[in-house]
């Protein structure tokens, strides 16, 4: 059960083909609320007309972070932090 639903709010995303990465521009108030290295899911939004992408946030040590973990198998820039980010598709 998600602790935090929202729908249909514009989000900035940006494809950069290169590299294979998505940058998403997530509103502040939103931001402040995901614990760090949370997981991003993202998926199309077929079952809804007026959305593109349907996307859950997992916090470490919820249900499915684990398993979607292992699937991030690319190494990300740290950002300035101790650990780097991770990133993979799905």
């Amino acid at each position: 059960m998600p602790t935090l639903n929202r729908s249909g709010f514009g989000l900035n995303v940006v494809a950069y083909t290169r590299r294979s990465e998505i940058r998403i521009t997530v509103p502040q108030e939103l931001a402040r609320g995901i614990p760090a290295y949370s997981i991003l899911v993202m998926s199309k939004a077929v079952e809804v007309e007026h959305l593109d992408y349907h996307m859950d946030i997992y916090s470490p040590g919820s249900t499915k972070y684990d398993s979607y973990l292992a699937a991030c198998n690319q190494t990300l820039p740290s950002g300035g932090t101790t650990r780097a980010r991770r990133m993979g598709w799905l």
